[in-house]
C-alpha cells in the first residue's frame, strides 16, 4: 500500500464528451492505494469519489462488469478521470492520469502499476 493524492481531472471529462456543470466543490483526497502490477483496470470506491465532491451524475457512463480474483462482482457503476500523485523514496513527486472505474464493493483503491 502507498499513500496517494487523488485529484479529479474535469478537462478529461470534457474531452470524453461529458463536461461537468459545476467544478467549484471539487477537492483532492489522500488515500491508501494498492499498486498491483497484475491489475488490468483501476477501480476506486464510490465513497472516495463522493469525498472528492463528485456526484454520480458527474461520472462517465460505462457498461462494464468487473470481477475480482475470486470472481466476485466489484459493482462498477461509472468511471472518472483522475490524477494520482505520490512521492518516491527520494521525495520526488510522481504522478499519472488515468481513467478509473467507480465501484460499490471495493474497500481500497487499486491501480494498474507499470
Amino acid at each position: 500500500m502507498i499513500t496517494v493524492t487523488v485529484t479529479h481531472v474535469p478537462q478529461d471529462h470534457t474531452l470524453f464528451g461529458y463536461p461537468m456543470n459545476d467544478t467549484s466543490k471539487l477537492k483532492s483526497v489522500n488515500m491508501a492505494m494498492v499498486a498491483e502490477t497484475g491489475c488490468q483496470n483501476s477501480i476506486i470506491p464510490l465513497q472516495y469519489v463522493n469525498n472528492m465532491g463528485i456526484t454520480k451524475q458527474d461520472l462517465l457512463s460505462v457498461k462494464l462488469t468487473m470481477r475480482g480474483a475470486i470472481k466476485e462482482d466489484l459493482g462498477v457503476i461509472r468511471a472518472i478521470a483522475i490524477n494520482v500523485q505520490t512521492t518516491d523514496a527520494m521525495s520526488s513527486p510522481k504522478s499519472t492520469r488515468l481513467l478509473c472505474y467507480a465501484g460499490f464493493f471495493w474497500p481500497d483503491f487499486i491501480a494498474e502499476y507499470s
